[in-house]
């Protein structure tokens, strides 16, 4: 049985069909697959008939899955109609090679160089065909990267000003006459443009000036002679400008060590050189720069040593008998402050400690001020050292500057301080005595306030009652005239003790403390339309309140009063056999609560719109009407930290917003 299974095993597989016979194999296995070429035969109908294992493993197929696809499938799907008529003629006439694509398994396209051929002869009566396939993924990706690395140096040739060229040494003698290459650099440097019909050669000498022309040649010999490395400074006409480059250099040889070509590279550095030169040109320029310096100015070397002073230090020295030799140049300004006297010395071993760490790279910058008082005056100095590098080597300027009048107006400005201080806590005394005072004076007006609307609504009440008692019981004895005299000081009355108990709100409003807290709106508007329902069940209002509301941090009475008067206002001035109409509703931001009152009213002109929160202004005559409702709106919210306004058109009703805030963290 075994052996039976190993033979079945070994038999070789030939693909079937529909009955057909078998087709040919791949005739070279072994030295396609080592090259790595894919081949794939088919009939001429383009039926795929088999393919070797590289062209399997290219697409992600098995010969099961291949031979059941046709030609057209796989190659070629997605491309331009030129590229695809120039395919299709090659499968009918074998054309030879063609690049084209090949569709991966996973639906990638494969770039492919493809050479398509007939079998010399027809296998077993069928006409065959096959295509040799050769990857070029690998091919494309080297070509794109060199493309972006020869992008790269270019630009980087673009920024630094630098181009770099190359010399064939056909003729040692004669270096002029040799061919060279240049990158786009250098034609940059050069001012000729890549496409130029000009070669290398033919200005790479020509726009040297004439007078550097021998030098560059020279040298140039030298490097084939010694093979020493070359760089040297010359100068170029471009468009009639003279320019500064540095050529550098190097000798390349064969294996057999002897001279091959020439390679280097020549930067701009005409700007280099100009700023070279300004700078020696205006050295003298720099150092009277400095010595008109308000400031005494040492600039001391790697080991604390004074190597330079400008004008203001010699002359601070002169001014205070400075005993030393030129100005203290050459003194070490580490000993001067390890040496200093005993009253100095706390403030001279901090610099001292401070220089010490600058010196070993442990500091980059100090300043201190010091008092330097003389014998007539008191003065203040403020030092800085700063390090810097020059020629690879460390240097530190030591800047002493005059501060006195600064540390005056500081010791002036503390005085007038504590001054305003003294002043500040007296006021704050007599500020604290005067509002205990006024809170006495408002407490006795609010009494005097509360008295005096009392006794003005008991003569008020004591009319309107006799004149209700008149009506009743002796209107059969008065004429018309005396009936409409009794029922105007009745609406007087009344009108006058709504006047009088506005008019106490909005005192109270004005002058009492409000206290704030987490307040829910909805329970207190649930409470402002109990206290009106009376009105809104006689004057068959809709009243719709959309829940739920937030919480605001605001005073119970002011919210209250805000929107009875709002919703007051609302039921007064409704349009004529139009049931008044009100909705009530909130908008929420990050830090404050916005309650809208919409009315179907009579509405407000948009002129009038600043003027309905005055006190005592009514843009309608209205019996309940005072005048001072909307003031108490405003008042009541504004002492809460919030704002009021109103949209409103004219006949088109109103809409009235409170903003409130939503913590305390906000006020």
């Amino acid at each position: 049985m075994g052996g039976e299974r190993q033979r079945v095993r070994n038999r070789p597989v030939t693909p079937r069909r529909e009955g057909k016979t078998s087709v040919p194999q791949d005739p070279y296995p072994n030295v396609l697959a080592a090259a790595g070429l894919g081949l794939v035969w088919y009939d001429s109908k383009g039926q795929i008939l088999g393919a070797n294992q590289p062209f399997r493993a290219m697409l992600g197929y098995t010969q099961r899955e291949l031979i059941q696809k046709r030609l057209s499938d796989l190659a070629f799907p997605e491309e331009p109609e030129a590229e695809r008529h120039l395919l299709q003629k090659a499968l009918l006439e074998q054309l030879g090679r063609v690049p084209c694509h090949w569709r991966h398994k996973k639906g990638t396209l494969i770039p492919t160089q493809s050479t398509f051929g007939a079998f010399q002869r027809p296998v077993r009566g069928r006409a065959m065909s096959q295509v040799l396939v050769q990857n070029l993924s690998g091919f494309r990706e080297n070509e794109v990267a060199s493309k972006e690395a020869a992008a790269v140096i270019d630009k980087l040739e673009n920024m630094c000003g630098l181009g770099s060229w190359s010399m064939e040494l056909n003729y040692k003698r004669a270096l002029h006459r040799n061919p060279i290459k240049v990158s786009n650099g250098l034609r940059r440097i050069f001012h000729q443009a890549t496409s130029g019909s000009l070669r290398p050669e033919e200005f790479f000498f020509e726009q040297m000036h004439p007078a550097d022309l021998p030098v560059v040649l020279k040298s140039l010999h030298r490097l084939v002679a010694t093979s020493e490395a070359m760089v040297l400074e010359t100068r170029i006409l471009v468009a009639g400008q003279e320019r500064v480059l540095e050529i550098r250099a190097e000798l390349l040889k064969d294996p057999q060590a002897q001279p091959k070509a020439l390679a280097g590279s020549m930067q701009d550095i005409t700007e280099r050189k100009r700023n070279e030169r300004t700078i020696f040109r205006d050295k003298d320029f720099f150092q009277a720069v400095m010595d008109a310096m308000p400031l005494n100015l040492a600039v001391l070397d790697q080991r604390a040593n004074i190597i330079s002073v400008n004008e203001t230090w010699k002359k601070f020295a002169k001014a205070n008998d400075f005993r030393g030799e030129n100005w203290g140049v050459g003194g070490n300004y580490l000993q001067v402050c390890e040496n200093a006297s005993a009253k100095d010395s706390e403030g001279a071993q901090m610099v001292a400690r401070a220089l010490r760490q600058m010196l070993d790279g442990r500091s980059d910058e100090f300043t201190c001020e010091y008092p330097c008082h003389s014998p007539n005056e008191q003065r203040w100095f403020m030092l800085r050292l700063t390090p810097f590098t020059f020629a690879g080597e460390l240097r530190i300027v030591a800047v002493h500057l005059k501060i006195t009048r600064l540390k005056l107006a500081e010791k002036s400005l503390e005085e007038a301080r504590e001054l305003l201080s003294a002043h500040a806590i007296e006021l704050e005394r007599r500020i604290d005595k005067r509002t205990t005072e006024l809170k006495e004076t408002i407490r006795s007006l609010e009494g005097v306030l509360y008295h005096v609307a009392h006794d003005l609504r008991a003569p008020l009440r004591a009319i309107e009652g006799f004149t209700s008692l008149l009506l009743r019981g002796y209107a059969e004895q008065f004429d018309e005239s005396a009936r409409d005299y009794a029922d105007r000081v009745a609406v007087s009355a009344k009108r006058m003790d709504a006047l009088i108990g506005d008019l106490l709100n909005f005192g109270k409003v004005c002058v009492v403390d409000l206290p704030r807290t987490f307040l829910n709106l909805s329970q207190i508007i649930d409470l402002v339309l109990q206290r009106q329902w009376k009105k809104i069940e006689t004057s068959g209002a809709y009243v719709e309140v959309f829940r739920p509301l937030p919480k605001v941090w605001a005073n119970e009475w002011a919210v209250s009063e805000a929107l009875y008067q709002l919703i007051s206002n609302a039921l007064k001035f409704a349009r004529r056999e139009v049931p008044p109409e009100i909705l009530i509703w909130t908008e929420t931001s990050n830090t404050t609560v916005r309650i809208w009152v919409q009315d179907n009213g009579i509405g407000i002109p948009r002129e009038h719109l600043e003027r309905v929160f005055r006190i005592f202004e009514r843009l309608e005559e209205s019996a309940g009407s005072t005048g001072i409702g909307l003031a108490i709106v405003r008042k009541a919210v504004e002492r809460m930290d919030g704002r009021v306004g109103v949209e409103s058109t004219p006949g088109g009703g109103s809409r009235f917003w409170l903003e409130l805030l939503r913590s305390p963290q906000m006020a």
